[in-house]
């Protein structure tokens, strides 16, 4: 759901990201915290989706005022 998946949740925040320009990664020990999060929250599915959105909100924000420069958010 996380990260395996063609409609994964990570995928679909790096096509965001691509679509304002930005190269969106994120590291295996990320996704591991955002896993754990959830599982100790005892959350499923939407709560991975609801950390994930927290986590990446002023990234989110901020994209579309990034310069070339600063084109790539790990």
């Amino acid at each position: 759901i996380l990260t395996d998946s063609k409609g994964s949740i990570l995928n679909s925040f790096k096509e965001w990201f691509l679509s304002e320009g930005i190269e969106f990664v994120i590291e295996d020990s990320a996704v591991n915290m955002v896993a754990h999060k959830a599982i100790e929250k005892g959350l499923g599915a939407r709560g991975l989706h609801s950390i994930l959105d927290e986590t990446l909100l002023n990234a989110q924000f901020e994209a579309p005022s990034l310069t070339k420069s600063q084109s790539s958010l790990y």
